[in-house]
């Protein structure tokens, strides 16, 4: 076997080339570490097979907190059989956390989609340009709500009580996110009439109760329920 990597996206791509037709899948990777601010990560194993030969081999993609964790995460896996370890008991945490939450394929699929639009950029999930260009605020005008605007944030609003069976399934996307170790800040402004918002407030609130989540109120990475009465103009926009 011989390895190859690249990290350096300028030399992967190569001196007046594009995506489509990168200078790394014509040569050899340089095996260099390049600009960490726009890194790219490209693996390559060569092997030559006899006739009627055949091997097996793993690529193994993984996060760690230090090298010495990620060393460790190395050795764990050099073992082939420890894909399929891995594999069952990665079936068996699925079918816990859905039974847990009770949870249907379809919704699960719809919670993966959701998680990818909080960190790549979704025109269906964001406002129209017209009313981002209005949003004069920075970042620390979040704080004010408690909100640290470190993490993505997911935003909803409700105007009536129809809308609770959307904020129902918000709060259990939010919770079966967090057990995938995807978090966020769920935010769910109510815009319900000054006369009916209260008793709309308090429908919110008991939905996070009964959902498990009223631990999670109001702190990074939780559920941030707003009545948009106490927020200023330029807040609400």
């Amino acid at each position: 076997f011989r390895s190859e990597y690249e990290t350096d996206r300028m030399k992967f791509i190569g001196r007046n080339r594009s995506l489509m037709n990168p200078l790394g899948l014509r040569g050899p990777l340089s095996g260099t570490t390049g600009n960490v601010l726009d890194p790219i990560f490209s693996l390559r194993k060569t092997l030559h097979l006899e006739g009627n030969a055949h091997s097996k081999f793993f690529f193994v993609l993984g996060v760690a907190g230090s090298r010495d964790e990620a060393l460790e995460i190395i050795d764990r896996y050099q073992d082939p059989h420890a894909f399929d370890r891995e594999n069952d008991m990665a079936w068996t945490r699925s079918q816990i956390e859905t039974r847990h939450l009770g949870l249907e394929a379809e919704e699960i699929s719809l919670f993966q989609e959701l998680a990818a639009t909080l960190f790549f950029s979704s025109r269906i999930l964001r406002p129209p340009q017209e009313l981002l260009r209005k949003n004069l605020l920075n970042q620390p005008k979040l704080w004010a709500q408690g909100l640290s605007g470190d993490l993505p944030i997911l935003g909803t609003r409700v105007t009536s009580n129809h809308d609770l069976p959307l904020v129902k399934q918000l709060l259990r996307a939010h919770e079966y996110l967090r057990m995938k170790q995807v978090l966020f800040d769920l935010v769910i402004l109510n815009d319900q009439e000054t006369s009916y918002r209260s008793a709309l407030q308090e429908e919110i609130l008991h939905l996070i109760r009964s959902q498990g989540s009223h631990a999670l109120l109001n702190q990074n990475g939780g559920i941030f329920p707003l009545r948009t009465d106490l927020l200023s103009p330029d807040e609400k926009s």
